[in-house]
């Protein structure tokens, strides 16, 4: 049987085709669109100011009505989360903590201090801009 080169040519541009739209990307760095992507999900700065707020609120009105017991073991938790990882978020969370009167780590000179540092850098804290709270 003879060979003939331009049969051959079609069948492997025909084989590389059919590799091409069986898959969206292939070993050969080609991608082709299968779907179309989902839009990037859009961040509600607002929802998530108040989602942050809402939870240290909690964590302050929990602390006020806890047996002292329960109160070391929410402040422990807060400085614990606070120096694991010392995000402004976490370090208002402590702050308020130590700021929160009526259980025995109240700490007023430090959880002002920690409250300073805040504000001295409020670029850090991503929604300041976003809460008038903290404006």
């Amino acid at each position: 049987m003879p060979h003939n080169p331009a049969r051959a040519t079609a069948g492997a541009l025909a084989s590389v085709l059919l590799l091409i739209l069986s898959a969206c990307t292939t070993d050969f760095g080609v991608r082709v669109a299968c779907e179309p992507r989902p839009p990037a999900p859009v961040v509600d700065k607002n929802a998530a100011s108040v989602a942050v707020l809402t939870e240290d609120l909690q964590l302050l009105q929990k602390l006020v009505q806890a047996a002292p017991a329960e109160q070391a073991e929410l402040t422990a938790a807060a400085q614990r989360d606070y120096e694991t990882a010392p995000t402004p978020s976490r370090q208002l969370r402590f702050a308020l903590v130590l700021a929160n009167p009526g259980h025995p780590a109240t700490d007023l000179p430090r959880a002002q201090r920690l409250l300073r540092e805040l504000m001295a850098n409020p670029e850090m804290f991503a929604f300041w801009g976003t809460c008038p709270c903290f404006i």
